[in-house]
């Protein structure tokens, strides 16, 4: 949609496979900087593990929730992300709550439609 607020930039999925992984590497729960521990989440039936992560540098923020899952010998992961910039400098806050929660719930729609083919 045409949907945007000061300081948005994008959101957007990421998916990547990796062969070399184990099943206990992709499965590991970990710790983020913010004290969140990885959760499992179920998305269409399976079962992934989900990480809260954030990074920022040079008026730059992003929000990635990290969803990982074990599937025909490979660690899959799914990356949501938003990202925003330093709007309105020097008083920007962050990018509004209630956009932030209006984006997350479209890139949480999308991701509940994901499912494995054959």
């Amino acid at each position: 949609g045409g949907q945007t607020t000061d300081g948005f930039s994008v959101s957007a999925f990421n998916i990547s496979a990796n062969s070399t992984a184990g099943m206990s590497d992709c499965q590991k729960t970990q710790q983020n900087n913010n004290g969140q521990q990885t959760k499992q989440t179920v998305i269409n039936g399976i079962t992934f593990y989900e990480d809260i992560l954030s990074d920022a540098g040079l008026g730059h923020y992003v929000s990635i929730n990290s969803f990982r899952t074990y599937y025909a010998g490979k660690c899959y992961t799914i990356d949501a992300d938003i990202e925003s910039h330093v709007g309105n400098a020097p008083h920007w806050g962050g990018l509004d709550p209630s956009f932030l929660a209006m984006m997350s719930g479209k890139l949480n729609k999308i991701l509940s439609t994901f499912k494995f083919t054959n």
